[in-house]
């Protein structure tokens, strides 16, 4: 399964309805769990790059993402 990561910016639904019309199993998340879990992960990008670094690091889930994606 894929995560498509929540962090509070990015269209979404966009990606999720992407990977329907591919067939391919993905879930809006923010949840540190699913997204540990997940085969893959997708961080939607945003125009404001401030704004989005200031929403990973309050969501908490920076620390996990440099972990799943810089060391594993």
């Amino acid at each position: 399964m894929i995560a498509i990561i929540n962090y509070g910016l990015g269209n979404l639904t966009s990606i999720q309805n992407m990977c329907k019309r591919l067939s391919i199993e993905a879930a809006i998340t923010h949840d540190q769990r699913v997204i540990q879990q997940a085969s893959k992960l997708i961080l939607p990008g945003v125009g404001h790059f401030k704004k989005g670094m200031e929403n990973l690091n309050t969501s908490g889930l920076r620390e996990l993402l440099d972990e799943l994606v810089l060391k594993d």
